[in-house]
């Protein structure tokens, strides 16, 4: 009979109220799984016994105390698995929310024991088992009806996430939904139900956190890549402010799409490229100007370059990308649109008060230039168009005796000392509420001209972005007459000068077999290069010349080159993945000299360039120092250039490098490869460490030989064990560099990785033997050869001669069936928690976890909220109080870096005490154990010193060879270094202040 009662069914039978229950809860059941239900809560639990075979059918009922969403798990679950084992029939009711649960039993069973077995399974299992509330309401104000798939409710959104965390607990859990209190209830053991409530609080509730940014410029950054909307598309229901001038980003949304969003973040951050660049005083003070730092700006994003830049005080242009080569392109930007001139006091007297005046220049332009004076020069940086205009300025006024004003004219209407004629004027200096009729009968009028003339054409079309006006005359004569006056209008000093038409500024000329290129893949050689180029052309490349900026070369060609099909060529066809985009060389009228000594001036450097005999042949225009060392010579010819390059040049004392400069390749004064990087230094952090211990003590010529033979050195662990570091030695001098530079960091990885395997098939055993009392020597393996050794240093039974009371046997073997040598302390794997079947060792190593965990996580910003979870530990045996003694105290002198994080937690364990094991009736507490801890373990490593020194004494008087005595001091160095390093930790200044 037991057998078939041995599945008892379970069903449930329904009033109009809990019909009306079901309904309610038919959406959320349409939203789960076939497998998994949820139901609604029960507000008391009646259990009902009976025994079915009887005539009078004896019952018995009762009900039991507690939780009733608890019990209600405990009938679903522990209750159903007693009456299998019991052979009884479990049925379960629902009636108004109250649940019957009725157990039909057989005639033989008193129904007094099955009531006491139900009773006092729900005793011992009730405290074992916990409810969590999950709030609906807090997700969204809507009433949980009908919804779309694509626009779940808020119940829909909490059972998505809350089935697939119970299925993958083994569906250890229940959910019961309270529509009263629009919530759902989780129920079951107590630690899955936290663990549960925790993980579904992290991906359904939205809570608000921060995160400081170091520099404002990655907030700039940050909105410049668009990286903050991409983040909410990624993350849904995500929001990211960045505030606080861009150093601060806020956000909004569950735990668990912050915490994507940050790593994504920070991600783009640590992949941020920051350089820097010097430029003048007087170029500072232009870029800080908010006009210009718009135009550069557009500038930048019309040619494709993404970054963010500032300029400092101290002169610096930091810029930030994603590319490496960004500041460099940033740096060729400015120098391309922004011209920096220096004029000299003695060669204009009153070029002072002419840049106070803003030479001339109208409203559009006053923002364009800027101006830093000192004794006897006046610099000025100003855009490319602008500094033209200051040049036609002054070069207008190099005959006149004062700005804005011409040479008068004499009795006779005679101006001896004009130099232009015409019958146009230009006006300058106009107050901005003037209007332009004014303007025009003030230039009409007797008090302007002498004499009432008419104007033929007036024209202020200009007027608004120039601040010009220019006026037309009928005859020459009246416009003379208005020169040769001074003019004032509305309190405004005007500037009128004889209008010149500007000539036409020839088209530039550019080399027919010169083409430059950018945007070239790093790793492309010149070769692959060459030959690309060769398949697009029909004329061959026979130069290269490399550019400062990371993928520029400009390339010589035996020939004249079509520009336009090589230009197509390159847009359509990739090199190395990289489409090159190529632009036509201005023919240069420059050369860039370097090797100039400290004591050579500007004005030496152009006399000597214009001396024929000894450099050139042509009039230089003008030189000036770009950077540090470099200095450019303009020439007015061209022509000049390649044979001023050709001559060698000696200049007080120094020899100078020469060469043609072309603005798009930098000041490089070696352009014949590309530009040459050191990779960063190679860290291998998952090396074997006990293989690198081998390695430190064994013989390196053979390793130190093969790294050094591919321009590479090798750093041994310092403080961190295991860590080595491979620093590159390569230079631009080595042969063939830029493609050694390439697969330097694979080639020395693969052949440490080669040294490291071979040490894990190369044990070594190594026997030091000391005397014992009696002055003898014993082997600590004598089991091996089955030799003794005296102390005298006689022959033994292996025929070998042993080398008195300090004899050392080296023993190196490789075969398989040797013993490998096992540490008094040898690392163990710790036994699974899952395989633990006694209870009690079961929840002593779930507490060392918990413990383990904290201490990880230890830190000053979660300190206090890690030190409540301590503290609510059940440390309440004296092996647990020393199991968590022994973890604090490894943990702290293992990292003394930490060790004041781990001290202050002592500070508020210190009193924790529990019964004594060994004495009744007393007590022990952290505060005893840890004390006793640390003071055993500081004499120990007194002992250990002491027995250090004598082993090293011991060493050095053995008769060994000096190889075996370097492996052997090298191993006994290694340990030394490990016992000063606890050392430190146990006496660093933390513990001493623990328990003050």
């Amino acid at each position: 009979m037991a057998d078939e009662w041995s599945s008892p069914p379970i069903c449930s039978k329904q009033g109009k109220s809990s019909r009306k229950n079901r309904e309610d809860l038919g959406s959320p059941e349409k939203q789960v799984a076939e497998d998994f239900s949820v139901e609604s809560i029960c507000t008391a639990v009646k259990v009902k016994i009976v025994k079915l075979e009887d005539e009078e059918k004896e019952k018995m009922s009762f009900y039991p105390k507690g939780n009733s969403n608890l019990i209600h798990y405990l009938c679903k679950h522990d209750l159903a698995n007693l009456a299998t084992e019991q052979g009884w029939k479990l049925i379960l009711e629902k009636m108004d929310q109250k649940l019957l649960p009725k157990l039909l039993i057989k005639k033989e069973v008193p129904i007094e024991n099955c009531r006491d077995k139900v009773r006092e399974l729900i005793v011992k299992a009730l405290p074992n088992l916990h409810q969590e509330k999950c709030d609906l309401s807090s997700l969204s104000n809507k009433e949980p009806s009908d919804r779309e798939l694509d626009n779940k409710g808020p119940l829909q959104q909490a059972l998505a996430c809350l089935v697939p965390l119970i299925k993958a607990g083994q569906n250890q859990a229940d959910v019961l939904y309270d529509k009263d209190l629009n919530c759902l209830i989780i129920t079951g053991p107590t630690e899955t139900v936290k663990q549960l409530h925790m993980e579904a609080k992290v991906k359904l509730y939205s809570v608000t956190m921060e995160t400081v940014l170091e520099s404002p410029s990655h907030g700039c950054l940050l909105r410049t890549f668009r990286v903050i909307d991409k983040l909410r598309g990624q993350y849904h229901g995500l929001t990211v402010v960045v505030q606080d001038c861009n150093t601060k980003v806020t956000w909004t949304g569950t735990e668990e799409n912050i915490r994507g969003g940050r790593e994504e973040m920070e991600k783009f951050v640590r992949e941020i490229k920051a350089n820097t660049f010097h430029v003048s005083k007087v170029m500072k003070k232009l870029l800080l100007t908010p006009e210009i730092k718009h135009y550069i700006d557009n500038v930048l994003q019309r040619d494709g370059i993404t970054c963010v830049w500032q300029v400092t005080e101290t002169r610096q242009v930091q810029v930030w990308s994603m590319q490496a080569s960004s500041s460099k392109r940033v740096g060729l930007k400015i120098r391309e649109n922004f011209k920096e001139e220096a004029f000299l006091v003695k060669d204009f007297p009153l070029i002072s008060k002419l840049s106070k005046l803003g030479f001339g220049l109208g409203t559009a332009d006053m923002n364009h230039f800027s101006v830093e004076e000192t004794s006897d020069t006046v610099h000025v940086a100003a855009k490319s168009g602008t500094m033209q205009k200051i040049y036609q300025y002054l070069q207008d006024l190099e005959d006149q005796p004062t700005p804005g004003k011409q040479p008068s004219v004499n009795q006779e209407g005679d101006n001896s000392e004009k130099t232009t004629s015409g019958c146009t004027i230009e006006v300058r200096g106009m107050d901005k509420l003037t209007s332009n009729d004014t303007v025009e009968l003030y230039f009409e009028s007797k008090r302007a001209v002498g004499r009432p003339v008419d104007i033929e054409n007036f024209d202020a079309s200009k007027r608004e972005k120039d601040g010009v006006i220019f006026i037309t005359y009928e005859n020459e004569e009246d416009a003379q007459l208005v020169l040769g006056r001074q003019h004032t209008l509305d309190k405004s000093s005007l500037t009128v000068r004889l209008f010149e038409a500007l000539e036409p500024v020839p088209d530039p000329l550019f080399y027919q077999e010169k083409v430059f290129f950018r945007n070239m893949n790093s790793n492309t050689t010149q070769k692959m290069l060459e030959n690309f180029l060769k398949s697009k052309v029909n004329v061959f490349p026979i130069e290269f010349l490399y550019g400062e900026e990371e993928g520029a070369v400009l390339v010589t060609f035996d020939g004249s080159a079509d520009f336009e099909k090589l230009k197509n060529a390159c847009q359509n066809s990739p090199l190395e993945n990289c489409l090159l985009e190529a632009k036509r060389v201005p023919v240069s009228q420059s050369v860039l000299v370097s090797g100039v000594g400290k004591r050579t001036s500007l004005n030496t450097l152009k006399f000597y360039f214009e001396n024929s005999r000894r450099s050139g042949d042509s009039d230089v225009t003008e030189v000036k120092e770009i950077s540090d060392g470099y200095f450019l010579a303009i020439f007015k010819d061209p022509e000049v250039i390649d044979r001023v390059c050709q001559r060698t040049h000696k200049l007080d004392g120094k020899t100078l490098t020469v060469q043609t400069y072309h603005e798009m390749l930098g000041h490089r004064v070696s352009h014949t490869g590309p530009t040459f990087k050191v990779p960063c230094p190679l860290v291998i952090k998952d090396a074997d460490q006990n293989k690198v211990q081998h390695l430190m003590s064994s013989d390196m010529t053979k390793l130190e030989k093969q790294l050094n033979d591919h321009h590479t050195k090798l750093h041994w662990p310092g403080d961190i064990p295991g860590h080595l570091k491979l620093e590159c030695l390569l230079t631009e001098d080595v042969v063939d560099s830029n493609r050694l530079v390439i697969s330097w960091e694979e080639v020395v990885r693969n052949i440490l990785s080669n040294f490291l395997a071979k040490a894990r098939d190369l044990k070594a055993q190594v026997v030091v033997t000391s005397p014992d009392v009696a002055g003898s020597t014993k082997d600590s393996s004598a089991k091996d050869g089955g030799t003794e050794h005296d102390g005298g240093g006689r022959m033994t039974k292996g025929g070998h001669k042993t080398g008195g009371p300090c004899d050392t046997i080296i023993k190196h073997t490789t075969g398989q069936n040797d013993k490998l040598y096992k540490a008094d302390d040898a690392w163990k794997p710790r036994k699974s928690i899952e395989k633990i079947h006694d209870p009690e060792e079961k929840k002593t190593e779930v507490l060392y976890k918990k413990v383990r965990g904290i201490l990880n996580k230890l830190s000053r910003q979660n300190f206090q909220t890690l030190v409540k979870q301590m503290s609510e530990l059940e440390i309440d045996t004296e092996e647990r109080l020393f199991g968590v003694v022994n973890q604090v105290y490894v943990l702290a002198v293992g990292d003394p870096r930490f060790v004041v994080a781990y001290a202050s937690m002592c500070r508020y364990l210190a009193m924790i005490k529990v019964p004594s094991k060994t004495k009744p009736g007393e007590f022990v507490n952290f505060r005893v154990i840890l004390l006793t801890k640390c003071q055993k373990a500081f004499e120990k490593d007194e002992d250990t010193k002491k027995e250090m020194e004598r082993r090293q004494k011991e060493i050095k008087e053995a008769k060994l060879q000096v190889e075996d005595k370097e492996k052997l001091m090298a191993d006994l160095e290694y340990k030394e270094r490990q016992v000063r390093k606890r050392s430190l930790g146990n006496c660093s200044h933390g513990w001493s202040s623990t328990f003050k």
